[in-house]
């Protein structure tokens, strides 16, 4: 009897087992299919990820934002689209504005308006703190940013994969046979275009680096290397009137720079020469170059510096290593702008531990590197 008893224990046992077992492999299969399903839908967004930057590039270059800014409130489809330049289907700019506002760079909503003696529900728009970047007119607009060049730029990202050879020319030269800013020479609207793009950062940017006071002291001339139309150089001069500043880049570049009394402006090419001050200031110069040729600038700069108290003040990006980035607002774009650099020069982001080796070897022995407030740059100070 006592025999039996165990038996239908075991038995029982058993059956709870298989049981759980079952119920354990169907919640794995639950789960599993859950996981499909999402990555299966990230594929997706990832594969069509293009649209963001071509529909905000269309909304932008139709001035989208500027005329439901100059409405001053929601804006109706049929209102918007007697405003814009060409004739539109109401159906096609309603599926642009749905894909827009989904990116919550327009705020969607409905509206009644009148409608031959009647009333009718209407889709209407208005603008985001997103959209609020990209008004014509506000002194920091991100307009420039989103239409530069992207027939051009975009054509090196078709060539990625050649771009991975060892001995390869970047992606640009081999497509268009020249440098990047040799075509841009060549190209007089994609060069203003670029100028802006830099003039539209600086602004962005200069407020962060002008906090670090104790970078300029007793700093009497400084040279803005590569300095594009001056912005950097005047917002120096404006901050720091003691500091003598001058704006060096090609001699078409800073012919096309605004006249100010404050700033000084040298054309010629810095491979070759750089004006002697006491300070260089080099922004979104050396991400364009690989190792080697940052190597000669930083010789050229280091010849026009004094042998006591000289010093390199660079904004750059610096990546986070082997950080994950967690909390970085701007981690997705510098990984992207790595890439850029990549395909349009041969160039690079570079990590901090990057960073101080090129410059020690340049013979910049002390080096510190700062964040820069709301920028995607850090702030990089070296020493002779």
């Amino acid at each position: 009897m006592r025999t039996n008893t165990i038996y239908a224990e075991q038995l029982l046992l058993a059956s709870s087992s298989m049981e759980e077992n079952m119920e354990k492999k169907e919640r794995q299969g639950k789960e599993g299919d859950e996981l499909l399903q999402a990555v299966h839908a990230q594929l997706w967004t990832q594969v069509f990820s293009f649209a963001n930057s071509q529909t905000l590039r269309c909304a932008v270059e139709l001035h989208i934002p500027d005329i439901i800014h100059a409405h001053a409130g929601p804006m109706t489809l049929s209102h918007l689209a007697s405003k814009l330049p060409l004739p539109s289907s109401p159906d096609r700019l309603r599926r642009l504005m749905c894909f827009l506002s989904h990116l919550n760079i327009f705020k969607h909503s409905t509206m009644i308006t009148p409608s031959g003696g009647d009333e009718r529900e209407e889709d209407a728009y208005e603008l985001t703190p997103l959209s609020r970047l990209l008004v014509r007119g506000e002194e920091k607009n991100m307009v420039p940013m989103v239409t530069v060049g992207f027939n051009v730029l975009m054509v090196p990202w078709h060539h990625i994969i050649g771009s991975l050879e060892k001995s390869s020319d970047n992606a640009f030269k081999r497509v268009f046979g020249v440098e990047f800013y040799q075509y841009a020479e060549q190209d007089a609207e994609l060069g203003v275009r670029l100028n802006e793009v830099m003039a539209c950062d600086t602004r962005w940017t200069m407020p962060g680096v002008i906090e670090w006071k104790e970078v300029f002291e007793g700093v009497g001339s400084l040279v803005d290397v590569g300095g594009g139309t001056g912005t950097a150089a005047r917002a120096i001069a404006e901050a720091f009137p003691a500091i003598k500043c001058t704006v060096f880049d090609h001699p078409h570049v800073v012919e096309s720079a605004p006249e100010c009394e404050d700033v000084a402006r040298i054309g010629g090419d810095m491979f070759e020469f750089i004006p002697p001050a006491d300070a260089l200031f080099l922004k979104w110069i050396l991400h364009n170059y690989g190792d080697e040729e940052c190597r000669k600038i930083l010789k050229r700069c280091k010849e026009a510096l004094p042998e006591k108290g000289g010093k390199v003040i660079i904004v750059d990006t610096v990546m986070d290593g082997d950080d994950d980035g967690a909390g970085d607002e701007f981690k997705d774009a510098r990984l992207a702008l790595d890439l850029e650099m990549m395909l349009l020069f041969g160039g690079k982001e570079r990590t901090e531990e990057e960073w101080r080796r090129l410059l020690q070897h340049a013979g910049f022995s002390k080096c510190r590197i700062m964040p820069i407030k709301s920028s995607i740059h850090s702030l990089i100070e070296a020493s002779l």
